[in-house]
């Protein structure tokens, strides 16, 4: 038995969904679909409603390191970070686990400054992950998600049967560089919102329009890896939980991230770099299938331990692109905006003198 899962959906808004997480402008949409570019142009408007959809580009490539953290719950923390927005955290949420409270932090720090970057957020009791291999839900590639009715599926129970043969392979960009300024700008427009129109936003903020083409198409484009879409749902109803797994071996590991991630109700999985048998999943799955997911886990004999990390409140959910300005220079990161950042956190009078600098985009769409 499926059960509803999501908004309602027509086949063509289906149809055009599955084209965004290949496509970076609405031709490559119209081109993917058989749909007119000014159909697609509307549909995708109208579909902001209904699904988030962010840009994807190759972080490792450009020298950052993408991390997780758990720590305590801190209430002040979270109050300096909305003001401060600490450059290389792209997320902050208030993780429930039981009784108990914690932040859950998504961060990208430059991969020489990790260990200084992790001491200056000043955390409690704090646990890092590393993010290995991730793997995202991509509707142009689920092998276990449908479309029927007007709503999407998916075939938990089958994802025993795919593990073997699923695709692990991961996207890498073809250029191996610190972007600069200028390209940091239009990565940060393009992760809010990938089908910006970047003539537009070069107007608005005086870049030129034959500059911001050149570092689109050469700087650009090259790192951009995917596009992700997530399904928009009322975290009352169907709240995001983190759940651990732990296997018998990192290859299998590898091949399970992947595989849960052909279902929409996980909407990221990753190996844990630094625990190559750990993999972490974020999943929304509407309550009447939890028991289904249960069974089809404790099936697969590699499958060591699982259980659930805990539930995502929704009173703190700060989202962000990554840093931009004057954050890179002589193609490098730039530490000085996160020396700033992090007195501010420290001191109540640097906190109140404080301007940035640098600039960080929100994720304003959720």
């Amino acid at each position: 038995m499926l059960s509803n899962f999501g908004p309602k959906l027509t086949k063509s808004e289906y149809e055009i969904i599955k084209a965004v997480p290949q496509s970076l402008n609405y031709t490559q949409v119209a081109e993917k679909t058989g749909f007119s570019v000014a159909y697609v142009s509307r549909k995708l408007k109208a579909l902001k409603e209904k699904v988030l959809i962010h840009g994807v580009f190759d972080y490792d490539t450009m020298g950052l390191k993408e991390i997780r953290i758990l720590a305590d719950f801190d209430a002040d923390f979270v109050k300096k970070e909305e003001k401060i927005k600490i450059p290389f955290i792209t997320g902050v949420y208030h993780l429930v686990i039981g009784k108990k409270d914690y932040l859950w932090i998504e961060a990208y720090p430059p991969k020489s400054q990790v260990d200084f970057f992790i001491e200056g957020l000043q955390l409690r009791n704090y646990k890092i992950y590393e993010v290995g291999e991730k793997f995202v839900w991509r509707p142009d590639k689920a092998l276990l998600t449908e479309y029927s009715g007007g709503y999407i599926y998916g075939h938990i129970e089958k994802i025993k049967e795919i593990i073997k043969k699923v695709d692990t392979s991961q996207p890498k960009s073809k250029m191996g560089k610190v972007p600069d300024e200028v390209d940091l700008w239009l990565i940060a427009k393009l992760i809010q919102y990938p089908f910006t129109k970047i003539s537009r936003e070069a107007e608005k903020t005086g870049v030129r329009q034959q500059v911001a083409s050149y570092h689109l198409i050469r700087h650009v484009k090259p790192l951009w890896l995917y596009n992700t879409v997530t399904l928009r749902l009322d975290p009352d109803i169907i709240p995001t939980k983190l759940y651990y797994f732990k296997v018998d071996n990192p290859e299998f590991a590898v091949k399970f991230a992947a595989s849960l991630t052909h279902v929409p109700y996980v909407t990221e999985a990753f190996v844990v770099g630094n625990e190559r048998n750990l993999v972490l999943a974020y999943t929304t799955i509407p309550g009447g299938l939890e028991m289904k997911l249960v069974r089809t886990l404790r099936s697969i004999e590699e499958v060591v331990e699982f259980d659930e990390i805990g539930a995502m409140e929704k009173d703190v959910r700060l989202r962000y692109t990554i840093p931009l300005g004057k954050i890179v220079g002589g193609g490098r990161w730039i530490m000085d905006g996160f020396y700033q950042a992090i007195r501010a956190l420290a001191s109540p009078k640097a906190l109140e003198s404080y301007r940035p600098l640098y600039e960080i985009l929100p994720l304003t769409n959720e």
